[in-house]
Protein backbone atom coordinates (compact mmCIF):
# COMPACT_ATOMS: atom_id res chain seq x y z
CA UNK A 1 0.00 0.00 0.00
CA UNK A 2 1.32 3.48 -0.78
CA UNK A 3 2.38 5.47 2.28
CA UNK A 4 1.09 8.61 0.61
CA UNK A 5 -1.09 9.50 -2.34
CA UNK A 6 -2.81 12.59 -3.60
CA UNK A 7 -3.79 14.72 -6.51
CA UNK A 8 -3.60 18.17 -7.92
CA UNK A 9 -6.09 19.73 -10.28
CA UNK A 10 -6.40 23.10 -11.89
CA UNK A 11 -8.37 25.04 -14.46
CA UNK A 12 -6.81 27.89 -16.38
CA UNK A 13 -8.92 30.20 -18.52
CA UNK A 14 -8.00 32.94 -20.94
CA UNK A 15 -10.67 34.69 -22.95
CA UNK A 16 -12.64 31.83 -24.55
CA UNK A 17 -10.01 29.11 -23.98
CA UNK A 18 -9.59 26.80 -21.00
CA UNK A 19 -7.24 24.05 -19.87
CA UNK A 20 -8.18 21.54 -17.18
CA UNK A 21 -5.54 19.23 -15.76
CA UNK A 22 -5.44 16.60 -13.03
CA UNK A 23 -2.37 14.84 -11.67
CA UNK A 24 -2.41 11.82 -9.38
CA UNK A 25 0.58 10.58 -7.41
CA UNK A 26 1.44 7.82 -4.96
CA UNK A 27 4.62 6.69 -3.31
CA UNK A 28 6.44 5.04 -0.45
CA UNK A 29 5.51 1.56 -1.59
CA UNK A 30 6.91 -1.34 -3.58
CA UNK A 31 5.51 -3.21 -6.58
CA UNK A 32 6.23 -6.93 -6.92
CA UNK A 33 6.18 -7.86 -10.60
CA UNK A 34 5.14 -11.48 -10.22
CA UNK A 35 5.06 -12.18 -13.97
CA UNK A 36 8.86 -11.87 -14.03
CA UNK A 37 8.92 -15.26 -12.35
CA UNK A 38 7.98 -16.64 -15.77
CA UNK A 39 9.94 -14.37 -18.09
CA UNK A 40 13.09 -13.93 -15.98
CA UNK A 41 13.33 -17.18 -14.03
CA UNK A 42 16.89 -18.44 -14.11
CA UNK A 43 15.99 -21.96 -15.17
CA UNK A 44 14.35 -23.59 -18.18
CA UNK A 45 10.91 -22.25 -17.17
CA UNK A 46 11.59 -18.88 -18.77
CA UNK A 47 13.66 -20.02 -21.73
CA UNK A 48 11.68 -23.09 -22.77
CA UNK A 49 8.12 -21.82 -22.27
CA UNK A 50 8.24 -18.02 -22.27
CA UNK A 51 11.14 -17.11 -24.59
CA UNK A 52 12.99 -15.50 -21.68
CA UNK A 53 13.61 -11.83 -21.11
CA UNK A 54 16.55 -9.90 -22.54
CA UNK A 55 17.68 -9.33 -18.92
CA UNK A 56 18.70 -13.00 -18.73
CA UNK A 57 21.64 -12.17 -21.00
CA UNK A 58 23.12 -10.21 -18.05
CA UNK A 59 23.12 -13.29 -15.81
CA UNK A 60 26.03 -14.31 -13.59
CA UNK A 61 28.35 -16.60 -15.57
CA UNK A 62 31.91 -16.37 -14.23
CA UNK A 63 33.56 -15.63 -10.89
CA UNK A 64 33.91 -11.86 -10.56
CA UNK A 65 30.82 -11.03 -12.65
CA UNK A 66 28.82 -8.17 -11.15
CA UNK A 67 25.12 -8.51 -11.90
CA UNK A 68 21.73 -8.69 -10.22
CA UNK A 69 20.67 -11.68 -12.34
CA UNK A 70 21.52 -15.09 -10.81
CA UNK A 71 23.31 -17.95 -12.58
CA UNK A 72 21.15 -19.97 -14.98
CA UNK A 73 20.25 -23.46 -13.82
CA UNK A 74 19.50 -25.56 -16.87
CA UNK A 75 16.96 -27.73 -15.09
CA UNK A 76 13.26 -28.49 -15.40
CA UNK A 77 12.93 -29.46 -11.74
CA UNK A 78 9.87 -27.92 -10.11
CA UNK A 79 11.76 -27.67 -6.83
CA UNK A 80 14.39 -25.53 -8.57
CA UNK A 81 12.31 -22.66 -9.90
CA UNK A 82 15.34 -20.44 -10.09
CA UNK A 83 14.42 -17.27 -8.19
CA UNK A 84 10.65 -16.97 -8.50
CA UNK A 85 9.82 -15.13 -5.30
CA UNK A 86 12.73 -12.80 -4.82
CA UNK A 87 13.40 -9.14 -4.11
CA UNK A 88 14.91 -9.02 -7.59
CA UNK A 89 11.37 -8.44 -8.87
CA UNK A 90 10.52 -5.84 -6.21
CA UNK A 91 10.48 -2.28 -7.57
CA UNK A 92 9.97 1.19 -6.16
CA UNK A 93 6.32 2.07 -6.83
CA UNK A 94 6.51 5.90 -6.70
CA UNK A 95 4.73 7.48 -9.67
CA UNK A 96 2.98 10.58 -10.97
CA UNK A 97 0.23 10.21 -13.57
CA UNK A 98 -1.37 12.88 -15.72
CA UNK A 99 -4.85 11.52 -15.06
CA UNK A 100 -6.61 13.83 -17.45
CA UNK A 101 -6.03 16.94 -19.53
CA UNK A 102 -8.66 18.91 -21.41
CA UNK A 103 -8.29 21.87 -23.74
CA UNK A 104 -11.38 23.72 -24.89
CA UNK A 105 -12.68 26.77 -26.68
CA UNK A 106 -16.09 28.47 -26.58
CA UNK A 107 -17.30 30.56 -29.46
CA UNK A 108 -17.82 34.26 -28.66
CA UNK A 109 -21.33 35.24 -27.50
CA UNK A 110 -21.90 37.34 -30.63
CA UNK A 111 -21.52 34.23 -32.83
CA UNK A 112 -23.56 31.87 -30.63
CA UNK A 113 -26.44 34.38 -30.49
CA UNK A 114 -26.56 34.45 -34.30
CA UNK A 115 -26.54 30.64 -34.37
CA UNK A 116 -29.40 30.46 -31.85
CA UNK A 117 -27.39 28.86 -29.03
CA UNK A 118 -26.50 30.02 -25.54
CA UNK A 119 -23.03 28.50 -25.91
CA UNK A 120 -21.03 26.43 -28.40
CA UNK A 121 -17.87 24.79 -27.14
CA UNK A 122 -15.21 22.52 -28.61
CA UNK A 123 -12.85 20.38 -26.55
CA UNK A 124 -10.16 17.72 -26.69
CA UNK A 125 -9.66 15.52 -23.63
CA UNK A 126 -6.90 13.03 -22.95
CA UNK A 127 -7.04 10.46 -20.14
CA UNK A 128 -3.95 8.73 -18.66
CA UNK A 129 -1.69 10.37 -21.22
CA UNK A 130 1.56 10.16 -19.26
CA UNK A 131 2.93 8.25 -16.27
CA UNK A 132 6.32 8.95 -14.69
CA UNK A 133 7.81 6.24 -12.48
CA UNK A 134 10.76 6.75 -10.17
CA UNK A 135 12.18 3.26 -10.77
CA UNK A 136 13.40 2.79 -14.38
CA UNK A 137 13.20 -1.00 -13.92
CA UNK A 138 9.45 -0.88 -13.27
CA UNK A 139 8.14 -1.58 -16.76
CA UNK A 140 4.52 -2.27 -15.79
CA UNK A 141 1.82 0.11 -14.66
CA UNK A 142 2.61 1.23 -11.09
CA UNK A 143 -1.03 1.56 -10.05
CA UNK A 144 -1.68 -1.95 -8.75
CA UNK A 145 -4.08 -3.83 -6.51
CA UNK A 146 -3.71 -3.58 -2.76
CA UNK A 147 -1.99 -7.00 -2.69
CA UNK A 148 1.14 -5.27 -4.01
CA UNK A 149 1.85 -7.55 -6.96
CA UNK A 150 1.32 -7.21 -10.69
CA UNK A 151 0.24 -10.19 -12.77
CA UNK A 152 -0.62 -9.11 -16.32
CA UNK A 153 -3.54 -6.87 -15.47
CA UNK A 154 -4.99 -4.47 -17.98
CA UNK A 155 -3.47 -1.08 -17.17
CA UNK A 156 -5.56 2.10 -17.11
CA UNK A 157 -6.31 2.83 -20.74
CA UNK A 158 -5.07 5.93 -22.53
CA UNK A 159 -7.72 7.70 -24.53
CA UNK A 160 -8.26 10.91 -26.46
CA UNK A 161 -11.73 12.23 -27.20
CA UNK A 162 -13.06 15.22 -29.10
CA UNK A 163 -16.19 16.98 -27.94
CA UNK A 164 -18.78 19.46 -29.11
CA UNK A 165 -21.03 21.06 -26.51
CA UNK A 166 -24.19 22.84 -27.67
CA UNK A 167 -26.11 24.71 -24.99
CA UNK A 168 -29.67 25.88 -25.79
Amino acid sequence: MPKYSGGLGTRLTYKNFYIDGNLYFAGGHKVFERWNWYSEATNLLSTRYYQGSQKLMNRWQNPGDITDVPRMRWSTSTSNTGSGTTTRFLNDGDFVRLRDLAVGYSLPKSITDRLGFDNVGFSVRGVNLFTWTKDPDLLVDPEIRSAGSWEIYTPPLKSISVGLNLKF
